[in-house]
């Protein structure tokens, strides 16, 4: 799957979801970035501090709400660690 798709797939499903904010989109919009870099892998490591640059996200707390929203709502799988570089993120099927 490219990320044309993945992004045709989430902007499809996100639009009839009210509980996606703006910075749920702009995180995943990062997310899929990081992936496509990556050469779109099966997973990805996670670089939080990276992905809150590029998501324009000041705020830990609110990356951290949005990363837990996104996996509790099943846009991703997302495996938190607390040392630096071992978390874990895989996107779901969304269609």
């Amino acid at each position: 799957m490219n990320a044309d798709f993945k992004l045709q797939d989430f902007f499809s499903v996100v639009s009839e979801d009210t509980r996606i904010t703006v910075a749920h989109i702009s995180l995943y919009l990062a997310l899929v970035n990081e992936w496509q870099i990556q050469g779109c892998p099966i997973g990805i490591p996670v670089d939080r501090t990276r992905l809150m640059y590029l998501a324009k996200i000041n705020a830990r707390q609110t990356y951290d709400k949005c990363m837990h929203d996104l996996h509790a709502f099943r846009y991703i799988n997302y495996l938190p660690k607390r040392a630096k570089g071992e978390s874990w993120l895989e996107f779901r099927r969304l269609v």
